[in-house]
């Protein structure tokens, strides 16, 4: 990641998909991302429907934002999978 050090702005990561519906009064997904990011070896994870942060099992977008990384900070992005319908 390229950073100038005058150009302080939040870093952004968001994953959004489409997961084909279920049977009615079932929220959970048959595709379910998972977003993780990690700057310098701190965890980020989603923020939650009422607040915090964690794995999210019901939404189909997914978003984080860190206010106000370090320059020249060492950041990856991982999307994970805990459930995939079969055929995708």
């Amino acid at each position: 990641m390229i950073h100038d050090d005058t150009y302080e702005q939040p870093l952004k990561v968001t994953i959004a998909w489409t997961d084909p519906p279920k049977v009615i009064n079932d929220a959970s997904l048959n595709n379910d991302l998972d977003l993780k990011v990690t700057l310098d070896g701190v965890d980020y994870l989603p923020i939650q429907e009422g607040g915090g942060s964690g794995v999210d099992t019901i939404n189909t977008f997914e978003h984080i934002t860190i206010s106000n990384p370090t320059p020249s900070t060492n950041v990856e992005i991982e999307i994970s999978c805990s459930q995939l319908l079969d055929g995708f």
